[in-house]
């Protein structure tokens, strides 16, 4: 507004300097260009932050913008319009970034690690609501078709193919060399949410620090290698014979014989890797977003700083 022609300013104010509004009788322009309307207040707030005792009075003052001639206001014209397209790209590019780390929220997070775990988006899955939930969790028979329940291979089922007896004394241990779970699969007593919370007891206290996404990485990565193959199909943990019941008879096991054999690798399609996969992703995206917004508003402060030394 400083180095638009007097003429284009004196419209925004009356003879004692006050705003005009769009809609003010003092405003003849409103008839005769009605396409200003929604820039109008944008431009007469410009004015009063020009005038002397005005947001930007002084500064300008001090960076020489007041008492330019025709032909030097309108080449340092040219030159802000360029630098103001510049500035909009800017805006632009920290507006998306912002988007980004809308979307990569410590809920939406949340919710694909609780789906990874349980197998929902919120609350609990098919293990966890006990007695109600699919029967399949509630026996060891789906330790030997990819630890999958209702078609979804999650980690709390997983952990009991891997951590629950059959009968006690067997060896190895499930889960743990030192300790054993305080139920095997025989006696979950109709609930699969038993064999679950035995299995946790097992496990450390949580920490408090939130998860990264390169430990999710690292995580996955450290599973698919203890994968192997027997008799071409491959198996999370120890197996012996006939089938991942339990017992070390036969096998603690996860049989992965729909997604992993001598043909084929699906690990990345099981639904916990899936989910911890999108989980990590997500964690990534927040942190590329807020870098590249820090740095594109430094640019854009730059820019505003170089701005005041062109009058």
């Amino acid at each position: 507004m400083s180095l638009a022609p007097p003429e284009w300013q004196k419209q925004f104010v009356d003879s004692r300097g006050d705003e005009i509004a769009w809609e003010s009788e003092a405003n003849k322009l409103k008839t005769s260009q009605p396409q200003w309307a929604d820039k109008w207040q944008l431009w007469s707030k410009a004015k009063q932050d020009i005038k002397d005792t005005g947001k930007y009075g002084q500064l300008l003052k001090e960076n020489k913008f007041i008492g330019l001639t025709d032909e030097e206001r309108r080449i340092a014209a040219q030159m802000h319009q360029s630098r103001l397209a510049k500035t909009a790209h800017m805006a632009s590019k920290i507006a998306g970034f912002k988007t980004k780390l809308k979307t990569a929220t410590k809920e939406a997070v949340d919710k694909l690690i609780n789906d990874a775990v349980f197998g929902a988006e919120n609350g609990q899955g098919e293990i966890q609501k006990g007695a109600t939930g699919d029967a399949a969790g509630r026996s060891a028979g789906a330790c030997n078709t990819d630890g999958a329940i209702k078609g979804r291979e999650t980690i709390d089922y997983a952990l009991m193919c891997l951590c629950l007896g059959r009968g006690g004394g067997e060896t190895p241990k499930p889960c743990d060399e030192e300790a054993t779970a305080s139920v095997d699969w025989a006696g979950l007593a109709g609930s699969a949410k038993t064999g679950y919370n035995a299995v946790r007891q097992l496990c450390p206290k949580a920490h408090a620090a939130p998860v990264e996404a390169a430990e999710i990485r690292q995580a996955l990565a450290d599973l698919r290698r203890k994968i192997k193959l027997n008799a071409n199909v491959g198996y999370l943990r120890f197996y012996a014979a006939t089938g991942c019941n339990g017992s070390s008879g036969n096998g603690i096991c996860i049989n992965y014989n729909n997604k992993i054999t001598n043909t084929k690798n699906d690990y990345d399609k099981l639904h916990f890797v899936v989910k911890m996969t999108d989980a990590a992703n997500l964690l990534e995206q927040e942190t590329a977003a807020k870098q590249a917004a820090d740095l594109w508003t430094t640019k854009l402060e730059g820019e505003a700083k170089e701005a005041w030394l062109t009058p």
